[in-house]
């Protein structure tokens, strides 16, 4: 028997000799409980914060699925199954941590710039719908200069631009994404596009052994890398000072890029794409030049996209992210709220601090409200973020 199996055992007696004193003192065991007892973590559930705690931390920031999780409490002596650690996640997601997901979009929507992004995701037993059909997780990031870093990640059934609009509705801030024409939906804040994109249609058109001289996709392919070499140069300046640079040394090249775009003369396959994007996504490309507080790539969104995807899922060689319900993605991406705000935070301490856990994310104390889900007197506040860690 392992050790922890034998302390489980230990405690186990402990309470065994408690309950039988109460019975002989005439005493009510459930009086006793509730005198004695902290309140459960679940209604109707043995699962304590702290195994819960384990159980998330393994899952989503360690990428440890729950099947495996399930083994490593056997070899323990507890026949703890996977359904019932799925069950256990999702429950508490929706019980303790949406509040603070609610938080986290309410904190993004103040904030000058926002990235979004969405990709690909099969829902297996999704109800009314087929089980190839094709979901999405919508995700939402702050630009790297706010001084809070969210990551807010959306659960929704279509691409449709209802479902951008249905969490930026009524947002007046600057909008970075892709091409996607369902952002269009958003008519109060002003668009902006990504730089990282246009350049990906200029290698996907490159031949082997294309060049500058002989090939028109390595001449497209340079402007783009001229205009990240000058963001990099530009990366230390204040906003206003960047946007004054941009148009200095950014928008000459710009400019020479369209017109050169405009000289191609019927482009066919791979590179009529690439020539196609840059002149429908001019309008949405060019908005960094007046605005020197947003970068000219998606990157910082995309990133967490692909974190999200490397965590706690299994991709099949066509890039496809599965899960088993939308319930348990709902459960999903609250928990991934919660987790990308605590890296990000011991991120910014471990430069101060390095000596410090990564993780220390309790469910008892602060986050702990008796089952039901009571909030009361919680922060709008980002700041108690930092009380996770």
């Amino acid at each position: 028997m392992g050790v922890q199996a034998m302390k489980h055992a230990a405690l186990l007696q402990e309470w065994s000799t408690k309950i039988a004193e109460c019975r002989s003192s005439g005493m009510s065991v459930r009086a006793w409980c509730a005198e004695h007892v902290n309140a459960p973590l679940l209604p109707h559930s043995y699962a304590s914060a702290s195994v819960v705690t384990d159980i998330i931390v393994k899952k989503f920031a360690d990428a440890l699925p729950l099947y495996r999780q399930e083994q490593m409490w056997k070899r323990l002596g507890v026949d703890l199954k996977r359904n019932t650690m799925a069950h256990w996640v999702v429950l508490t997601a929706e019980t303790y941590l949406k509040p603070f997901s609610d938080a986290f979009l309410r904190e993004l929507l103040r904030q000058a710039v926002i990235h979004a992004d969405e990709t690909v995701l099969q829902v297996n037993k999704e109800p009314g719908r087929e089980a190839t059909a094709e979901s999405r997780i919508w995700a939402y990031a702050s630009s790297k200069r706010a001084g809070r870093q969210i990551r807010y990640f959306c659960y929704e059934e279509s691409r449709k631009g209802a479902c951008a609009e249905k969490v930026l509705s009524g947002y007046n801030g600057v909008v970075i994404s892709d091409g996607y024409s369902g952002y269009n939906i958003l008519s109060q804040a002003t668009r902006a596009g990504c730089w990282a994109h246009a350049r990906r249609k200029w290698v996907e058109a490159m031949p082997d052994g294309a060049t500058k001289e002989n090939t028109l996709a390595a001449k497209g392919l340079e402007y783009c890398s001229r205009l990240f070499e000058v963001e990099q140069k530009l990366e230390s300046l204040p906003d206003a000072d960047r946007r004054k640079q941009r148009q200095l040394l950014s928008k000459p090249i710009v400019d020479d890029y369209y017109a050169w775009l405009e000289t191609i003369f019927r482009p066919a396959g791979k590179l009529k794409k690439a020539v196609t994007y840059s002149l429908n996504q001019r309008e949405y490309l060019c908005a960094f030049l007046d605005h020197g507080e947003i970068e000219i790539s998606n990157n910082q969104v995309e990133n967490a996209m692909l974190l999200l995807a490397d965590e706690h899922a299994s991709l099949d060689p066509a890039g496809l992210l599965f899960c088993r319900s939308g319930g348990c993605m709902r459960g999903v991406v609250a928990d991934d709220h919660l987790l990308s705000a605590a890296r990000i935070s011991a991120q910014q301490k471990r430069a101060i601090q390095p000596e410090r856990p990564m993780w220390s994310i309790r469910l008892d104390g602060p986050l702990r409200r008796k089952a039901g889900g009571c909030w009361g007197n919680r922060r709008d506040d980002l700041g108690g973020n930092r009380d996770l860690i």
